[in-house]
């Protein structure tokens, strides 16, 4: 083993600080979001209704949620 450099050593410690942030926190929920969205946006077509009108398409939403637990769950 060899003791890192005081630059590395300095540019870990400012990351772990960093990482310490609420906003940082915040980021990483966003990423898992956005990442579980893109998923679904292929896997079952999110991004536009088939059906005209609000209830049918509220129905459509409903059903949607229900199989991407349903997915979730089998995985």
């Amino acid at each position: 083993m060899t003791p890192r450099l005081r630059e590395e050593r300095e540019a870990l410690v400012a990351a772990g600080a960093h990482e310490g942030r609420r906003a940082f926190a915040a980021d990483r929920r966003r990423a898992g979001v956005g990442a579980t969205l893109s998923c679904e946006v292929r896997a079952m077509g999110l991004r536009r209704s088939r059906y005209l009108g609000v209830a049918k398409t509220h129905l459509e939403h409903l059903l949607t949620a229900a199989a991407i637990n349903l997915s979730r769950l089998a995985a």
